[in-house]
């Protein structure tokens, strides 16, 4: 079968990738969502080692792969959805789990889609997804680093994120322009104990990240419509000693926090 260029496909043809992806997380007595199985490389590594795994693949094509996994493996369930549409809270609520690990090698334009999904589906507590390394890269990001920036933010609020393995574009058919990278997220609410709204802080982080290029102050008096003394009186007395020339790249999440936390006060 011709993978199909306009759904993003490259299928991985290196089982030992496959063997890496499925390792990462302890899939015994597990539930496992996979989104994207293709013609199941995957999935069948995830099959030995889970409970119980739902597959997610849009394109109904792949059922003559998919079809025979189904039959020889009574713990495997394609349902043939787009996984953007499909409320996950709701899908984990039916099939009754208290929480699901969720491994993905999906295309890269819904990364971003996929990745905000994820973060607000709380019962997903452990996901490793196959992406665009540029992305992987992004979110790995050190504060100081110029690729750090509001999705390393939000997304280090929620997950404990760490890289699993880079794959070489080689690995896949037919070959992407771009290498890739699997990273492992586990949830945590260690930072998410100390915020006190949730909604004030993705707005604060999109402020402070408006332009990235631009200093602080000037991101967070431009995004709220206030002068720049106005501005430096406020963060001042969050953080007596803070610089408000800098930029948002070199603020690390905890100081995030109390930014944030001092300045809906």
């Amino acid at each position: 079968m011709k993978p199909k260029k306009h759904l993003g496909q490259n299928f991985l043809i290196n089982k030992t990738i496959a063997n890496k992806i499925v390792n990462a997380v302890n899939l015994q007595n597990k539930v496992v969502l996979e989104i994207g199985p293709g013609k199941g490389a995957l999935s069948l590594c995830l099959i030995e080692k889970a409970q119980e795994v739902y597959a997610f693949e849009i394109d109904k094509s792949l059922k003559q792969y998919l079809d025979v996994l189904e039959e020889e493996h009574n713990n495997f369930k394609v349902i043939y959805d787009d996984i953007l549409n499909v409320d996950l809270n709701k899908f984990i609520e039916e099939i009754k789990c208290e929480s699901v690990s969720l491994v993905a090698n999906i295309p890269y334009y819904i990364t971003g889609l996929l990745l905000n999904k994820i973060r607000d589906t709380k019962k997903i507590d452990t996901a490793v997804i196959m992406m665009q390394k540029e992305v992987g890269d992004r979110i790995l990001a050190e504060p100081g680093n110029k690729e750090y920036g509001s999705l390393t933010v939000l997304l280090n609020l929620h997950f404990n994120i760490s890289r699993v393995v880079n794959v070489k574009r080689t690995n896949f058919f037919p070959k992407p322009k771009v290498d890739s990278v699997v990273l492992k997220f586990e949830r945590t609410n260690n930072h998410l104990d100390g915020l006190k709204s949730l909604k004030n802080f993705y707005e604060f982080i999109d402020a402070a990240f408006k332009m990235k290029r631009k200093t602080l102050l000037n991101n967070l008096s431009n995004y709220y419509g206030i002068g720049k003394d106005e501005t430096t009186e406020k963060l001042q007395k969050i953080e007596p000693d803070i610089n408000v020339f800098e930029r948002a790249e070199n603020i690390t999440l905890k100081r995030f926090i109390a930014l944030s936390n001092g300045w809906y006060k």
